[in-house]
């Protein structure tokens, strides 16, 4: 319901990061840590190396054991039997994908190992190159050509796809949560971070049913409109998130709503996105269209023709006269060295910048503020 309230800054516990050369032992084997590759709202993701042999590189990711979240994760497990911490449902899903047939791993990375210390669980996955955010941001000035827009819209849509196929639904798609493969990989795009992802289907695999009210989970820039409404999401937000990401690598001044930080706004610009397409002077194949609008048509349980959207990517392409042979506008550039950026105002920490702690603490302070009105009817009644 809108209007939304307020955030409120709230300090995480100070968290120690890992030293480089420390090293950290599962069961079955033990990694060196090499460097940090990047933060998150309870956890960090390091470069390491395999003790046993040094030719395998690894990232590694953690999830720590916060005292308060410790104990209400407790409390909830004993209510519900089913509350899973970020690091516990990415498992999940590495596990899932496991067990699918060869031709549905393709776009993922494998998870080697697992374990845990007295401060933290953690997993060690395949390491890959750089997110198509950085890719997107840093080598390619915002934009790209439509050759690669398209090629990378149809290796994420069948990523997309393979993973609804598990019966997950990732919840977080963005140009942050993919990254191409290492430098004899550098064509090939991965899906990552399942820790927000969810199962949509039962064990009979019927779509479940969705939940009166679920609190907003994500990035506001790529946040579909029902989880701006705080409804349950299912795999047509999955795609709609994805247009979003599509339409910014056409052209990044497509998404209306980027230098915005209102909630309710965002909101009303995505709605028009999709209710005034024609009207809006938006720099990617006409044919692209076609696909917004078969989206609009999908209803909650409904499972998308995913080939027929990668037909009409492809048919854009031939449309358009594009040389689908060149290859990606990455390939044989040199990522820049990135400097670390000033403090930013908040239309442009929104514009650039991956939210997830930011996420997590709304999360938190949002369940406070329902418990709180909830009690307070109790009261009254």
């Amino acid at each position: 319901p809108f209007p939304f309230p307020p955030a409120r800054k709230r300090k995480m516990p100070e968290r120690k990061k890992l030293n480089v050369g420390q090293f950290i032992a599962s069961e079955k084997d033990a990694y060196k840590i090499e460097s940090i590759l990047g933060s998150g709202g309870f956890g960090d993701v390091y470069k390491v190396v395999c003790v046993k042999d040094e030719q395998r590189k690894y990232a590694m990711k953690t999830e720590y054991f916060y005292p308060r979240k410790r104990k209400l994760l407790n409390r909830l497990k004993a209510v519900f039997l089913k509350s899973e911490t970020d690091l516990e449902v990415e498992m999940g899903v590495f596990t899932e994908i496991s067990h699918a047939p060869l031709t549905r791993k393709k776009h993922f990375i494998q998870m080697v190992d697992k374990g845990q210390t007295d401060l933290f669980k953690f997993i060690v996955m395949e390491i890959v190159s750089h997110s198509l955010e950085d890719i997107r941001k840093y080598m390619l000035s915002g934009s790209s050509r439509w050759q690669t827009a398209i090629k990378v819209a149809s290796q994420t849509l069948i990523a997309i796809s393979d993973l609804h196929s598990v019966g997950y639904i990732h919840r977080d798609i963005k140009p942050h949560n993919f990254a191409i493969g290492r430098p004899q990989m550098h064509s090939q795009i991965y899906m990552l971070d399942f820790g927000i992802a969810r199962r949509f289907t039962d064990k009979g695999g019927m779509v479940r049913v969705p939940r009166e009210r679920v609190t907003f989970l994500g990035t506001m820039k790529f946040a579909s409109r029902q989880c701006h409404l705080e409804q349950e999401q299912s795999r047509k937000d999955d795609l709609e998130v994805w247009i979003y990401m599509v339409v910014e690598l056409f052209e990044q001044e497509n998404l209306i709503w980027r230098r915005q930080t209102d909630r309710g706004q965002i909101l009303q610009l995505k709605e028009r996105l999709f209710s005034h397409t024609d009207d809006l002077d938006l720099r990617m194949p006409n044919g692209f269209k076609k696909i917004m609008e078969y989206m609009k048509k999908l209803n909650f349980a409904d499972e998308p023709d995913y080939a027929h959207l990668d037909n009409i990517l492809w048919t854009c392409a031939k449309a358009e006269k594009l040389d689908m042979a060149q290859q990606f506008d990455w390939i044989d550039k040199v990522m820049p060295e990135k400097t670390k950026p000033k403090k930013k105002a908040p239309a442009a920490r929104l514009e650039n910048d991956d939210d997830s702690a930011d996420r997590r603490r709304r999360q938190r302070r949002e369940e406070k503020a329902k418990k709180a009105a909830d009690d307070k009817k109790k009261d009254v009644s």
